[in-house]
């Protein structure tokens, strides 16, 4: 299920991932994740690229206050949530390093690709923690090590985008989001009687 280095195109270097500085559990009170700086475009079928940069958020919500101090280069992010789909990575994600200027490539699902696409600013980054791409999915250790700590992860991101697939023409997206809203309405309606019956 994971991207190999096979699957890319002869052209394409894969991005070799660096191991991250600080591991949940360390002395510090922080742990640090990777966060994918898309960079803009404005026209939606334009090549993905990226910076992949690494931050430190709390290891723990106790610690959080202690820490607000120390964590004053800490970096605003989106979390985003979304279906991996079919594990056929056959698009590709541009990663740029700061440090010199060889591209190297990310396979990715058509699904992440075509999120990416349409969540991209124009005229702005766009910071995101992407499972896919921020955690190097060829370590068993990371890969375990930051799903166990994926509640603080999303707790952390200023919020949460949540990806349904493109638009179609029956409208799903809109259809399963309605669903939700009128469902959380329904439960609200039911805690409010329920309260006044009591």
């Amino acid at each position: 299920m994971n991207p190999t280095a096979s699957t890319l195109a002869p052209s394409k270097a894969e991005y070799k991932y660096e191991e991250l500085s600080v591991k949940p559990g360390d002395p510090s009170g922080v742990f640090s994740i990777r966060l994918l700086h898309l960079l803009p475009s404005n026209q939606r079928d334009a090549e993905l690229q990226c910076y992949l940069l690494e931050t430190q958020i709390p290891y723990s919500f106790q610690e959080e206050e202690l820490l607000a101090l120390q964590l004053s280069d800490h970096q605003t992010y989106q979390a985003l949530s979304y279906t991996w789909g079919l594990p056929k990575f056959s698009q590709h994600l541009e990663v740029i390093r700061e440090d010199d200027s060889s591209a190297r490539f990310i396979d990715i699902t058509e699904n992440l690709c075509s999120a990416l696409k349409s969540l991209r600013k124009r005229e702005k980054i766009l910071v995101l923690w992407v499972d896919a791409i921020s955690i190097n999915q060829s370590s068993t250790p990371e890969r375990n090590s930051q799903v166990g700590n994926m509640s603080r992860i999303y707790a952390e991101a200023s919020s949460v985008l949540v990806w349904l697939g493109p638009d179609s023409d029956s409208n799903d997206a809109r259809i399963c989001l309605d669903s939700f809203f009128n469902l959380a309405k329904l439960l609200l309606n039911n805690e409010s009687l329920d309260r006044r019956a009591a």
